[in-house]
């Protein structure tokens, strides 16, 4: 439904112009229409149309429908004009290696992937004067899942520099933005679990985290005094060589919103490592994935500049083509449009 409702938007941007123009007619004839600067060409409406590199069957789609309509109607070809906005660069990262289908950015596993049946714990104290009380009532960390992970116990901080804990303490991994919990361990007192390196640990059911999950660590307690937390500087964290990332945490940072806690750490989880062996071959075959990905940009620039040079009809922005670069393809598409071309009104659509 989502897909055929981002299919139908250049189609209602081109009836509210059908209309818009059909409005107009008998006010504005089109011979008077006024030119701010005669060295550009000048168009009523222009539209741009959002399109991915890789997406010739969908431009040429548009092309033998509805803009081809614009093109061959007498009224509309000298006042509309229709552009596909199209990154200039390819993203030189293979899918496979990049944190996410959005973006651009290269899976930095930065450490040998070994031991991966060994349980890896995300922080780790060795001097306990770091630890000091909390003075609010919940505390939480965000994080990414690079490549899939196994949870297998969540811990909290002990209460001061002796091996205990003053209060009651839930602990609850939750994806992000939602509500219930995927695991959850409570500590009290009397049942604190067992320490490894100050943090008090508790087995939970261990869930698979695939890649591209995003959680947060939540640390409650009714009583402020029962969370100890720790300047992030003080204590060493571990992504498991690059398959988590952590979200900085800053003094001084204010939560927003949205936020389940204020931004710290009051104690860690444990987890492994899923497919160590996967990981392992997704790394030693990067090279060869890198060397090959690079030629077929080169093909998919050459097609790009011959099918606008075929159509004249693309926009080439000076971006890498990638989801989240979206805005900054608007930005340089209103840029182009306001150096290249006179222009009364603006529509934008996705393909």
């Amino acid at each position: 439904m989502r897909r055929f409702a981002l299919t139908l938007l250049p189609c209602a941007a081109a009836v509210l112009v059908h209309l818009w123009l059909a409005h107009r007619r008998s006010s504005t004839p089109p011979d008077c229409a006024p030119h701010s600067d005669e060295s550009l060409p000048f168009y009523e409406v222009l539209v741009g149309v959002l399109s991915a590199r890789h997406h010739y069957e969908l431009r040429q789609a548009i092309r033998e429908t509805w803009l081809g309509y614009i093109r061959d109607h007498p009224h509309f070809q000298h006042r509309v004009e229709v552009k596909f906005i199209v990154g200039k660069h390819g993203c030189a990262v293979p899918e496979e290696d990049r944190e996410d289908p959005y973006s651009c950015s290269l899976l930095n596993f930065s450490e040998p992937v070994s031991g991966q049946d060994a349980e890896i714990e995300t922080v780790a104290v060795a001097d306990p004067s770091v630890l000091a009380p909390s003075d609010v009532s919940a505390i939480a960390v965000d994080f990414k899942v690079l490549h899939p992970v196994v949870i297998t116990k969540l811990g909290v901080f002990s209460s001061s520099s002796r091996p205990e804990l003053h209060g009651n303490v839930t602990v609850k991994l939750l994806q992000l933005d939602q509500e219930e919990a995927v695991v959850t361990a409570r500590f009290s007192p009397i049942s604190t679990g067992t320490m490894l390196n100050w943090v008090w640990y508790k087995s939970v059911e261990q869930f698979i985290l695939p890649k591209g999950f995003e959680g947060t660590l939540v640390w409650e307690s009714a009583d402020s005094a029962a969370l100890t937390t720790v300047n992030a500087s003080s204590v060493k964290l571990s992504d498991g060589g690059g398959v988590l990332k952590i979200s900085s945490i800053a003094e001084g940072i204010l939560p927003h919103r949205s936020a389940l806690g204020f931004p710290g750490l009051a104690g860690g989880f444990t987890f492994t490592i899923y497919d160590g062996d996967g990981l392992a071959e997704l790394l030693r075959g990067r090279p060869a994935r890198m060397e090959s990905h690079a030629s077929k940009l080169k093909l998919e620039d050459a097609a790009l500049q011959e099918e606008s040079l075929r159509h004249g009809d693309m926009v080439l922005v000076d971006v890498v083509d990638t989801y989240r670069n979206v805005p900054s393809k608007l930005l340089q598409f209103y840029k182009w449009s306001v150096e290249n071309t006179g222009v009364h009104a603006a529509a934008e659509g996705r393909r």
